[in-house]
């Protein structure tokens, strides 16, 4: 993983940007104490990855979802009333907007139009190679297949992280012992685990993105696998 940093440092920023702020994000969620500063760290690295790629604000959209949901449904303890929840969305977009914005500076000189070009650009990866290579097969990006991630699972993840992987549906939602273990919270976990992996793959299979050099794009998703 560290070796791709020598040619490509956009993918390692991205990576770092999305764990800390899932990392500032529960802790703004959860604690009732410093909400404030773990709400300008969060959205201090919620900016350095739109900054960096603006496609990085879809991937985070699950936590916004679920964090939207945890506030509703525990309103009253969460410990910040309503024009409080406000001022700090306001703050978190003035934030975010700040530092993406002293990333990209070709727009204050070629306009806004630059920016938005470039995210409709990236939002399937256009400006990439003609050809990929799956399992010994050619493929053209442009029409990369829908089984892409399954083929990578299946054929290129070592085969103890494959058996594992797939184990761990078994363990955690039939073997009462390991939830008595872990706690009842531990399915509720695991599904929200799954959601952080699987959004941002369907996502791209939707919108047919563009994939190559194997999962290069989801780097981000390789400490969520391990977990």
């Amino acid at each position: 993983y560290f070796g791709h940093m020598s040619i490509n440092p956009k993918d390692n920023i991205i990576f770092f940007s999305f764990i800390w702020f899932l990392y500032f994000s529960s802790k703004y969620i959860f604690n009732k104490n410093d909400k404030l500063k773990n709400l300008i760290y969060l959205s201090i690295f919620l900016g350095i990855g739109c900054g960096v790629r603006p496609t990085f604000l879809a991937i985070c959209f699950p936590v916004f979802v679920m964090s939207i949901y945890y506030i509703i449904k525990n309103y009253m303890s969460f410990g910040r009333k309503l024009p409080r929840i406000l001022i700090d969305s306001a703050l978190l977009i003035i934030i975010v907007f700040f530092l993406t914005s002293i990333t990209w500076p070709q727009v204050f000189t070629d306009g806004l139009h630059v920016f938005i070009e470039t995210v409709i650009n990236s939002a399937n990866w256009s400006l990439v190679p003609y050809y990929g290579l799956i399992n010994g097969s050619l493929y053209e990006l442009n029409n990369t297949p829908k089984l892409y991630f399954i083929y990578f699972f299946a054929y290129r993840m070592p085969i103890y992280v494959v058996v594992l992987i797939s184990f761990s549906y078994l363990i955690i939602f039939k073997d009462k012992e390991f939830k008595n273990f872990f706690g009842q919270k531990i399915k509720i976990k695991f599904i929200i685990l799954n959601i952080i992996i699987l959004f941002p793959i369907f996502l791209a299979i939707i919108l047919n993105v563009n994939i190559y050099d194997n999962i290069r794009l989801f780097l981000f998703l390789i400490p969520f696998l391990c977990i």
